[in-house]
């Protein structure tokens, strides 16, 4: 349910992402303000927006290769590339989908807009993948190569020294 209801207001975000921040904390046994970033890529696990973007992607390629409900797979529109001189952008396999306007800031939220504009947003590579599993992992691995193993932290009361990165 993460694509339907992870585009939620910031606010929300936020009350999830400190819930997430704590139990990563539990998990890690670490002091109650420790970063959790390397903790995170530490461990393999995404962040809640992360998270949000790995399940709507998910989402995004099961209804692009039918394997999603029908409903569903309605909000998607590929892109119609027109016959004529291939191009060297269009030259791949891969696929590219129309966003619907939004009018509102509810509908901007919703999976119909952020599905086409994450997908879009993905390497050419990505797109091309025909497994689901491979897709999976590929998303995955690219969101936790973005996370940082050790924090820049000034707070000279900070515990946390193990992950500080020397100054």
């Amino acid at each position: 349910g993460v694509p339907i209801w992870g585009g939620c207001s910031n606010q929300s975000k936020k009350r999830i992402t400190n819930i997430q921040k704590r139990a990563i904390r539990t998990v890690t046994k670490s002091y109650s303000n420790s970063h959790t970033e390397p903790r995170m890529k530490q461990i393999k696990s995404l962040n809640f927006e992360d998270t949000y973007k790995h399940q709507t992607l998910l989402l995004t390629f099961d209804c692009i290769h039918n394997i999603a409900p029908s409903e569903l797979c309605k909000l998607i529109k590929p892109e119609i590339i027109c016959d004529g001189p291939t191009l060297r952008s269009h030259a791949s396999n891969s696929i590219n989908l129309i966003p619907p306007r939004s009018n509102t800031k509810v509908t901007s939220y919703s999976f119909s807009v952020n599905g086409p504009n994450l997908w879009n947003s993905i390497p050419e590579e990505l797109k091309t993948l025909k497994k689901r599993h491979i897709f999976k992992e590929s998303i995955k691995r690219s969101f936790l190569n973005n996370y940082h193993n050790k924090a820049v932290c000034s707070n000279p009361r900070c515990r946390d020294v193990r992950y500080h990165t020397a100054n």
